[in-house]
């Protein structure tokens, strides 16, 4: 069984195609409830008790795993640019900012624990300058998401690149979640780009 762990994975765009192929078991993982009516499959759990994390994702692990995969995003509000985030009204009260890395060391913490043959570690692009000296350059950059990790580029048409956007979401209770949404095409060209490359180069 191939197994594919989606960290902090809010509305489960990054593992949707992952979650429609048969050859494929997903753990979705989130701490927020409020997505249990709108995500199949989601656990609900704090990927910053890695004890309880580790102790669940054991739990349902099949005996024999023929490829594992994590993905994980890491909510972004903290790093993004954008005039509604907490970075911007800082600069803009003239404060200074500077925000928590925990949600992003502890995703480390559990790919490290698991070694899955491929990662990703995704973000917005204020997260850069926080990203890089833990992790050295993002690999790609697919629109508005920035990637890091161990994992084969991802080949996307840039056709579905500009035409991706985002729903207005300025009043629905999830809407930090609509908009980190990993769109579908990104999911099913995620998926393939492992699936079809015999090395990550």
């Amino acid at each position: 069984m191939k197994v594919m762990i989606d960290l902090c994975c809010g509305l489960g765009g990054a593992s949707q195609a992952f979650w429609d192929s048969p050859e494929w078991m997903v753990l979705r993982i989130d701490n927020n409830e409020d997505l249990l009516p709108h995500v199949k499959g989601l656990i609900l759990a704090d990927v910053m008790d890695f004890d309880n994390i580790k102790s669940i994702i054991d739990a349902l692990m099949p005996e024999h795993v023929e490829k594992l995969v994590i993905w994980s995003s890491p909510p972004c509000l903290e790093f993004s640019l954008g005039y509604s985030g907490p970075r911007h009204s800082a600069y803009m009260a003239g404060q200074e900012f500077e925000p928590s890395m925990d949600l992003v060391f502890a995703c480390l913490d559990l790919i490290n624990h698991y070694q899955p043959q491929v990662w990703w570690l995704e973000n917005v692009r204020g997260s850069i300058t926080y990203f890089t000296p833990e992790l050295g350059k993002f690999r790609q950059k697919l629109g508005s998401f920035f990637l890091w990790g161990n994992f084969p580029l991802i080949a996307v048409r840039d056709s579905d690149i500009l035409l991706h956007t985002k729903p207005d979401s300025r009043h629905h209770p999830l809407r930090s979640n609509i908009r980190a949404m990993v769109p579908e095409e990104f999911s099913r060209a995620i998926l393939e780009s492992i699936s079809k490359q015999a090395t990550l180069f």
